[in-house]
């Protein structure tokens, strides 16, 4: 491993993305003028197949990074985590990022890497594909969390994650979520993979499909032993406590949170269960109170599958 002992050398791994890395240090990044996301080139683009090395934070903590990017996707303090890419046991600590789309304060785009023990404090902003850790997860991350604001006006806004495609295990969210577009959730705004043990607790406010954990799942995925405690409010349609819009699979995971939808199909759990191929919700309930336009239920807006 090549030790770590200031922001310039880890700037610097922008210079060999295959390598092993690890912080002999925690770093104050208060004094970075600028910084080029790891794994890319500055504007957007994949600097080869990103960072496909290990980067191993020792405990160690990244204080005060900002980042400044409003009109550059792939976002973070790394842009593009590679397929094999490891990082694992570091904070970022305050700060803050802003990017367009693919916005993360750990990483933009994790296109088949693997996130452990890592978390977040910091506000994560931009206009899509949003999250308080990661913008969009294609890999693993585990034993993960974020704390910070998120806002994207444009839509694909979630506490941790804004787009998972793969798993997301023993990971939660606190911070607020806001959007004008469409998904929002406190800890994923969609999601097409699979979120376990996971829960939230921020505030969600969003257009359609808002969920106190996911604004909306696609066919075919799972939230298994998860539950959502915040305040859920969309300004349109599919607004649920746990899930705006549900197409997978739903076990053993609950919302307490109040739920406000000023559309229709608005759940204490799912706004609107669509679940494709007789995909139920097993084992899962809501306690919330529930105020919506019409189509309103204490448990399901409305349920186009099953429930048990």
């Amino acid at each position: 491993y090549t030790l770590l002992h200031s922001m310039a050398d880890l700037q610097n791994i922008n210079n060999g993305l295959s390598g092993h890395y690890a912080l002999a240090q925690s770093l104050d990044a208060s004094g970075v003028g600028s910084w080029v996301p790891i794994g890319t080139d500055g504007a957007g683009n994949t600097n080869g197949s990103g960072f496909t090395g290990t980067f191993a934070g020792l405990g160690h903590t990244i204080s005060d990074l900002t980042v400044d990017m409003p009109s550059v996707s792939n976002v973070g303090l790394f842009g593009v985590l590679g397929n094999g890419g490891t990082i694992r046991g570091v904070g970022l600590i305050g700060g803050s990022i802003t990017g367009s789309s693919v916005v993360g304060s750990l990483v933009g785009y994790n296109v088949g890497g693997a996130i452990n023990n890592a978390y977040a404090t910091g506000v994560v902003s931009g206009t899509t594909l949003i999250g308080g850790l990661v913008g969009v997860n294609g890999g693993t991350i585990g034993s993960a969390y974020a704390t910070g604001a998120v806002n994207g006006p444009l839509g694909n806004v979630g506490g941790l994650v804004g787009e998972n495609d793969g798993t997301i295990n023993d990971a939660y969210a606190t911070g607020a979520v806001t959007s004008t577009g469409l998904f929002a959730g406190g800890l994923v705004a969609f999601n097409a993979g699979t979120i376990s043990n996971s829960h939230a607790s921020g505030t969600v406010n969003g257009t359609v499909y808002v969920g106190g954990l996911a604004g909306a799942t696609g066919v075919a995925t799972a939230i298994e032993s998860s539950y959502a405690t915040g305040v859920v409010t969309g300004s349109g349609d599919n607004v649920g406590g746990l899930v705006g819009a549900n197409d997978g699979s739903i076990t053993e995971s609950y919302a307490t949170g109040i739920v406000v939808g000023l559309g229709h199909y608005v759940g204490g759990l799912v706004g609107n269960n669509i679940a494709a191929g007789n995909i139920q919700i097993i084992r899962s309930y809501a306690t919330g109170s529930v105020t919506g336009s019409s189509q309103v239920g204490g448990l399901g807006g409305i349920n186009q599958s099953g429930a048990g």
